[in-house]
């Protein structure tokens, strides 16, 4: 009887995996274990990339329209200080007004008033009404201070219709202007647009370029973060 139960015992823990001190005996992990859960994991690792790419491009968007509002107070500003110096030299009784070139200042404020409706619209998200009255900036002073800008909010404007490629010959254009605050906004859109068309190589150099190029851009931590994120992804691929 004793031998029996002995024998009983040990069938007992042999089937359930218990050892007679109570304990569970680990279970082998076979490959098709293993499988299922290294591609579940691939999968979640893809989405959590492509949700930091998304949140990234969202902040860049606040950022940018922050930066719209920027420029129209600073084209106010412009505006202001162009009536300030034409009263004053009425009260001096100087002849500066009239000898400057009819043309000019008209053609100024006209293009100065224009880009602040573009920037309006673009703030309205009436993205194909900033188009054309930014190409009507350009169309009517193309070498002014404001072209290299015009180029700019209408990539953006594509951008954020997703035309990106229309959007990458906009956002180019920027850098055939010697003078430009936009150099580093069109670099980090750059980047953007290839991530946006899935070309992460692409991406990651012109992203690379923004931190090399621009260290003190507002957009360097940002760029930094989505070079790491696209260098991990790469190397992760076969």
């Amino acid at each position: 009887m004793l031998f029996l139960a002995a024998g009983c015992a040990t069938t007992r823990y042999e089937e359930y995996g218990e050892t007679p001190e109570g304990k569970m005996q680990a279970l082998p992990l076979t490959t098709d274990a293993i499988l299922p859960l290294q591609d579940a994991l691939k999968g979640l690792q893809a989405r959590v990339d492509q949700l930091e790419v998304e949140l990234a491009d969202r902040v860049g968007s606040l950022e940018r329209a922050n930066a719209g509002l920027l420029d129209s107070l600073l084209a106010l500003n412009r505006q202001i200080q162009e009536f300030q110096n034409q009263f004053r030299a009425l009260q001096e009784g100087t002849s500066a007004v009239k000898a400057q070139p009819q043309t000019q200042a008209p053609v100024a404020r006209d293009v100065t008033t224009l880009y602040e409706q573009g920037l309006m619209a673009y703030n309205s998200r009436r993205y194909d009404e900033a188009k054309e009255i930014f190409r009507q900036v350009l169309t009517r002073d193309p070498s002014g201070d404001l072209a290299d800008n015009a180029h700019y909010w209408i990539g953006e404007c594509d951008y954020a219709t997703k035309d990106y490629r229309a959007a990458l010959d906009s956002f180019r254009k920027v850098f055939s202007y010697t003078r430009t605050e936009k150099y580093d906004d069109a670099q980090l859109k750059i980047g953007l647009c290839y991530l946006q068309t899935e070309d992460d190589e692409s991406a990651l150099i012109e992203l690379k370029r923004l931190v090399v190029d621009y260290p003190k851009s507002e957009y360097f931590r940002q760029a930094q973060e989505l070079v790491q994120k696209i260098r991990e992804r790469l190397g992760s691929e076969p």
